[in-house]
């Protein structure tokens, strides 16, 4: 490892743990559907991803016949605030989703569109579901975005360059169960199954 390696690695691992430490804090400070709590958490991790150098591509390899990888930077002991980055290839796309706890989305490299929609029909269970789009947004490097619950979006990455995002969730991903997946074509959503077997990336300084 040479010196600059080191001193990333170090640098990663103490930004992460501020990250985390202030999450603590406003979790304390503000229900999670405050606008506060949603602009202070869009806030923070904008600050980490804006320190590009810590997540080049090149440090979270997509794994081969792929077109995302994903990386466990953090989960609390009771699983929450599950604290990922994602890199993926262009034309790498989720059909639309719910989350079932809040997420926020922070932009390092590449754009990552995300559109959103509304559900016609009230209920958070499997079954019709007509979707109306609400709206679109991109994120690159520098943008943010804050999902409830309940909110539904699809992503996708815009060519021409592969995407580097993070991505933070009150719940860990793996602990994600009733998550809805959406069919546009059909009309019809069904669970989600949740991602397991997520590698948990070294931060160890």
């Amino acid at each position: 490892m040479t010196p600059e390696q080191a001193s990333a690695r170090r640098e990663r691992s103490d930004r992460v743990h501020a990250l985390i430490t202030a999450l603590r804090a406003l979790r304390q400070q503000h229900p999670t559907d405050a606008p506060e709590f949603q602009r202070e958490v869009s806030r923070h991790l904008s600050a980490l991803a804006a320190y590009s150098s810590l997540w080049r591509l090149e440090d979270f390899p997509i794994p081969d016949g792929q077109r995302w990888g994903v990386y466990q930077l953090h989960e609390e002991a009771d699983g929450s605030l599950g604290l990922y980055a994602s890199a993926a290839r262009a034309g790498h796309a989720q059909p639309p989703h719910n989350h079932t706890t809040w997420a926020c989305i922070a932009g390092v490299s590449g754009i990552e569109r995300n559109r959103f929609y509304q559900r016609e029909e009230a209920g958070h269970r499997p079954g019709p579901a007509r979707l109306i789009r609400s709206g679109t947004q991109d994120i690159g490097a520098g943008g943010t975005c804050f999902l409830l619950a309940d909110d539904i979006h699809d992503i996708e990455v815009m060519p021409p360059g592969d995407a580097m995002h993070l991505h933070l969730y009150g719940q860990g991903l793996p602990h994600l169960h009733q998550r809805l997946r959406f069919d546009l074509a059909l009309e019809r959503c069904e669970y989600f199954p949740a991602f397991t077997g997520i590698p948990v990336f070294d931060l160890t300084p």
